[in-house]
Order: structure tokens, then C-alpha cells, then sequence
């Protein structure tokens, strides 16, 4: 079976002046940032940005990669919505509220998680589970600012 297509929107990021303070700790990254509380997807998915020589990290949770950002920021990140203690969508409004620049993709395995997407303003990618890990590859490629 061919793997299914998808159609994605532009990537909202936030670049007003609480970006500023960003600007160093951006500059040149081009790791991937995994958030997922199931281990078996962060595994697989970091996985297949290593077999495309994409460097990853994968974080188990939203307080795990907000640590992680005093030292390093990602290129971007990949959120699932359903963190467990909280959601992919709380974990992105809150890196919007610390004026952090990265763009996310969010993945979920649920049916009614593109009808929360979309009014949060449809700008963020979302796959929903299973996708075609290959087109997250290639996505996560288009959206990072560092040429990668």
C-alpha cells in the first residue's frame, strides 16, 4: 500500500521582539526535537531522522524539553498532542509565550485531533498516526530555517 499523502499549511512562527533573546541559541541548529510519551514512537522516529542523518533528540514529556531549551534550541519539533500530563498544544502555546522560534509539527493518533487543529489557526503541520515517516522527514527538512 502507498503511503498516504498529505497536505500541510504554513508554519506559524512567532518573530516579534521576545524573539530576540532567541536569536543566538537558533542560529545554525539543525537537530530535531521529539516530544512523545510513548516510547516506542520516539524510538522509531528518531530512528528515521538518524537514517536520514538528521540529528534528533527525543524528549519523554513538555518538562524534559523545556529544560532542554537553556542550553540548545531545536530547528524544530515534533509534538505529539497527547503529551499525557498535558498537550502538545499547551507545550506550543507555551514556547509562543517565551517567544521561542521554532516551528512544530504536531502528530497525533487520534480522528478528532484535525478538527482541534484547525481552529487554533490551521498554520501547524499535523500527521496523524501511522504516517509516512519519510514525509515527516521531509517536512521537518522544509520547515527548519537552517538549511538542512
Amino acid at each position: 500500500m502507498a503511503p498516504a499523502r498529505h497536505t500541510f499549511g504554513r508554519v506559524r512562527m512567532s518573530h516579534d521582539e521576545t524573539c530576540r533573546p532567541w536569536a543566538q541559541h537558533t542560529a545554525g541548529n539543525t537537530w530535531v526535537a521529539v516530544v512523545d510519551d510513548d516510547w516506542s514512537v520516539r524510538s522509531a522516529l528518531a530512528r528515521c531522522f538518524r537514517a536520514h542523518d538528521v540529528p534528533v533528540e527525543t524528549f519523554v514529556g513538555s518538562a524534559d524539553f523545556l529544560a532542554a531549551l537553556a542550553h540548545r534550541l531545536p530547528a524544530c519539533a515534533v509534538f505529539d498532542i497527547d503529551l499525557g500530563e498535558t498537550s502538545g498544544f499547551e507545550l506550543y502555546d507555551r514556547l509562543v509565550a517565551l517567544g521561542v522560534p521554532i516551528p512544530v509539527i504536531f502528530i497525533s493518533g487520534s480522528d478528532t485531533v484535525a478538527a482541534q487543529v484547525e481552529p487554533r489557526g490551521g498554520a501547524e503541520p499535523y500527521l496523524r498516526k501511522p504516517f509516512d515517516t519519510d514525509a515527516l522527514v521531509q517536512l521537518a527538512r522544509s520547515v527548519m530555517p537552517a538549511a538542512h
